[in-house]
């Protein structure tokens, strides 16, 4: 079960994930080792999934960021799954309802990149493709 000391410091961490366990049990009254302990506590439960970094894809040269809608043309969704796995371009992907089966976000150098990406994705599934113009959150 968890309690509002685990919420704050599940806050923390989502805020930034360097943030010292000193810190952390500054802000939570807690000393290091407990905050440790807690953490510890929920990424066994399942609570903390990963640890992780966002980059800045436009500083790593990958300034064109798009959302595909995925409408599959093929049964075989674990053909699809494997594909997408095995994409470098591929940020995040999401099966969905609505409109389309699945939403995927690619990050890429080029429209080329792009290209090659939607050209192979054609094997699966049709598409229709949204550019991020501006990041707002």
């Amino acid at each position: 079960m968890l309690d509002n000391v685990d919420f704050k410091i599940i806050e923390i961490l989502q805020e930034d994930a360097r943030t010292s366990l000193k810190m952390i049990g500054e802000k939570v009254h807690l000393t290091p080792q407990a905050v440790s302990n807690r953490i510890n506590r929920l990424y066994h439960l399942g609570v903390i999934t990963h640890f992780t970094i966002t980059t800045n894809e436009k500083l790593l040269g990958r300034s064109l960021l798009f959302y595909v809608n995925i409408i599959m043309t093929t049964s075989d969704h674990q053909a699809f799954i494997h594909f997408i796995q095995h994409q470098p371009v591929v940020r995040e992907c999401y099966r969905t309802t609505g409109h389309s089966c699945y939403l995927a976000k690619i990050c890429c150098a080029d429209m080329e990149e792009v290209n090659t990406f939607l050209e192979e994705l054609l094997h699966y599934a049709n598409y229709s493709l949204n550019a991020s113009t501006l990041r707002i959150k």
